[in-house]
């Protein structure tokens, strides 16, 4: 009991120097950031990473540095990663350095800056291969629909990235230009199911607001865009696994993904602080999209009653349905300015057109959530909750083979480089995290806890039927961070403990005890950031 007790009150801290914090930040406490008009549900790079660049409105030169930025972290046994874009998931150490400039003439903005990513990728233990036959079979069952390589290759990796750049064409309110810079949509904080910036940003062509479109009405933002998303490379671990000369791994086609999403959200001028929204996303094979020539499937078929394509098109049946992924969800988000506090959510579903249909009501599809809630106390404390769940019930998990960010048909799943890029917790998983934060002279700490389900529906799909059900992965993990500004170097640091039990569901099954513990491990982080500001 006294081990559970200590799980339950683990918690992070972290300090922030809050003399940075522009309108980007969630919650600025001595002038809540509901005076701006966004509606903080769309951003770009430029949101998510806050000392990259001063705004040009603000600034009378057309050439501006963007801050060198080092970004070094370490994990002891397990490859922790979360929200950390080009980064990958990695045990030993790993760096990530970024410099650039941007340009503005006229309506043409041009901004470069590129990353170089380093990472040990030392070994660490990998799923393990000691489960029944049944079991190893399901796990390639849901390795041969998305593609989430535990290790990255058998060696170090390092690579050169076009990183947060983008060149656009602005005009009054609107932006359309080429970009590969991380991308976030929807109101949640940690993760955010549609879009986050989970993994490497993909090139993409966007056409989105700058700022909201102001009608009497109410505002109104928007990005559409069209990208291209890749393979990571690397196969699942253990790919040599067979039963009755039939291997368990199925090699995934060689080609890339066209990716397509749109998102909407409006703010009502008759309900102060509201912001409602829609998003959808479609992705499929580029020999797909070559053969139909359905470039825009985002806007398509949202409300078709048959399909659009038949078995007539080149390579037999390639019917929408059975050719190409694709999720849509809705959002709120409440700021009640006065009260300095905000509600929010989201839901997700992967059939579009039956967002309230009767398959959604009957749980023959996919769905996953967010709500979360954050209140400021006397502009010095502040309180965080969210809670996202990616897990189905029992007749979902019957009905449907798939799990959520995974597709039989577009086999490497919801993924870039080998990342999911929807929520950080992954597939099949649920999280809830609570936090109290207490600010004084500039510097805020808050103390909080995080439980993380790894993967549910996957621990359900293979041990249900044994009803066997001790092996559940958990995560706790504690965070320390602090954040200094020394002369125009900001350097903050953060230190982490995990205790994860049951890692890869593992339990020696033998003996007479039944109830036991599994494989319980722990994990070390350490990150450091340094910044220098050249503005």
């Amino acid at each position: 009991m006294k081990k559970v007790f200590f799980l339950l009150i683990t918690f992070y801290s972290f300090s922030q120097d809050i003399s940075n914090y522009n309108d980007s930040i969630r919650i600025n406490f001595s002038n809540y950031y509901l005076n701006n008009a966004k509606s903080q549900t769309i951003k770009n790079s430029n949101d998510l990473y806050y000392n990259e660049l001063i705004n040009s409105k603000y600034n009378k030169k057309n050439l501006h540095i963007i801050n060198p930025n080092l970004n070094l972290s370490f994990n002891s046994n397990v490859p922790y990663s979360r929200n950390d874009g080009s980064m990958i998931p990695n045990v030993g150490f790993q760096q990530l350095l970024s410099f650039g400039f941007y340009f503005e003439y006229g309506p043409l903005s041009v901004q470069i800056n590129p990353e170089y990513l380093y990472a040990e990728n030392k070994p660490f233990q990998l799923f393990w291969t000691d489960h029944q036959l049944f079991q190893l079979d399901r796990r390639y069952d849901f390795w041969n629909k998305v593609d989430l390589p535990e290790r990255f290759g058998q060696t170090s990796y390092s690579k050169l990235l076009p990183g947060q750049s983008s060149i656009r064409f602005n005009f009054s309110n609107m932006s359309i230009g080429f970009s590969t810079e991380n991308l976030w949509w929807g109101p949640a904080i940690r993760n955010a199911i549609m879009l986050s910036n989970n993994a490497r940003g993909f090139p993409h062509i966007t056409f989105n607001s700058v700022e909201p479109l102001q009608t009497k009405i109410g505002n109104f933002e928007w990005q559409f865009l069209t990208g291209r998303l890749e393979k990571s490379g690397f196969m699942p671990s253990y790919t040599n696994f067979y039963n009755y000369n039939d291997y368990f791994y199925l090699p995934k086609k060689n080609d890339w993904r066209y990716f397509q999403g749109l998102i909407i959200s409006y703010s009502p001028s008759f309900i102060e602080g509201l912001t409602i929204g829609f998003s959808r996303w479609v992705q499929a094979y580029s020999t797909f999209i070559k053969d139909t020539k359905d470039y825009f499937p985002v806007l398509d078929g949202l409300f078709r009653k048959n399909d659009k394509y038949g078995a007539d098109i080149p390579g037999g049946d390639q019917s929408l349905e059975q050719q190409r992924d694709q999720a849509a969800g809705v959002f709120f988000r409440w700021v009640w300015n006065d009260a300095k506090a905000e509600i929010y959510g989201e839901y997700f579903t992967d059939y579009v057109k039956g967002i309230f249909s009767r398959r959604i009501k009957n749980n023959e599809d996919l769905k996953g959530y967010t709500l979360g809630f954050r209140k400021v106390f006397n502009n010095k404390y502040d309180f965080s909750w969210e809670w996202t769940n990616l897990s189905q019930d029992l007749t979902s998990l019957k009905n449907n083979s798939n799990i959520i960010y995974t597709n039989d048909q577009v086999r490497h799943g919801y993924t870039n480089y080998g990342e999911v890029l929807g929520a950080t917790i992954g597939p099949g998983s649920s999280s809830q995290s609570l936090s109290i934060g207490f600010l004084k002279n500039k510097i805020f700490k808050k103390l909080g806890f995080e439980i993380t389900s790894i993967n549910n529906d996957w621990f359900i799909k293979s041990f249900e039927s044994a009803k066997d059900y001790r092996r559940y992965w958990k995560e706790f993990y504690i965070h320390s961070k602090f954040s200094k500004r020394i002369s125009k170097i900001s350097m903050s640091s953060q230190l982490s403990f995990g205790r994860i039990l049951n890692y890869q569901w593992e339990l020696e099954d033998f003996g007479d005890e039944y109830y036991k513990a599994g494989k319980d491990i722990n994990n070390f982080k350490f990150s450091l950031s340094i910044m220098y500001d050249l503005n």
